[in-house]
């Protein structure tokens, strides 16, 4: 078991879990009747000095979920509120949508109707494929090709993420 690990709610939707000295910030949706916080798997970001923040890998994400489970298993004492992740892993324009109203992300950076609107991240559908890439001057930029809606949404969502949060 890790000696230097404690888990705390910082907020009715993030919980911080200090891990080796360094913070990882879960964001989510507190439950009370249950008493518990649901987090998304994916919404994992180590906090860096002056309020910055990087996501985690996928890796890194599964250790500290594998860890915190481990820690809930092994807890004798009942927490205040018990932490469990949901695996939001399919994705697809709806749900996209309203999670990146939920994390504020400005609507204006972002179109999920395809074309080439000046300066906005995008996403389309078109000829069986999905595309997501940075729209600039009537070009698409950083093209990236997926063969499901819900791959290119992560990716969608991932590049909005790495540039507002």
């Amino acid at each position: 078991m890790i000696n230097d690990f404690k888990i705390v709610m910082s907020s009715i939707s993030t919980v911080d879990i200090k891990y080796n000295g360094k913070i990882v910030r879960f964001s989510g949706d507190f439950e009370p009747l249950q008493n518990r916080f649901r987090a998304s798997m994916y919404s994992a970001k180590w906090m860096l000095h002056h309020s910055r923040s990087i996501p985690l890998s996928i890796l890194e994400c599964e250790h500290i979920v594998s860890v915190t489970n481990e820690y809930y298993r092994n807890k004798k004492n009942k927490e205040e509120f018990t932490l469990y992740f949901v695996d939001d892993s399919s994705l697809n324009l709806l749900l996209l949508k309203k999670k990146l109203v939920k994390l504020k992300i400005p609507h204006n950076s972002y179109c999920l109707t395809g074309g080439v609107p000046d300066g906005c991240f995008c996403i389309s559908h078109c000829n069986s494929q999905w595309e997501t890439y940075y729209s600039q001057n009537g070009n698409k930029t950083d093209l990236k090709i997926f063969v499901d809606e819900s791959a290119a949404c992560h990716d969608l969502l991932l590049r909005l993420r790495n540039q507002f949060l």
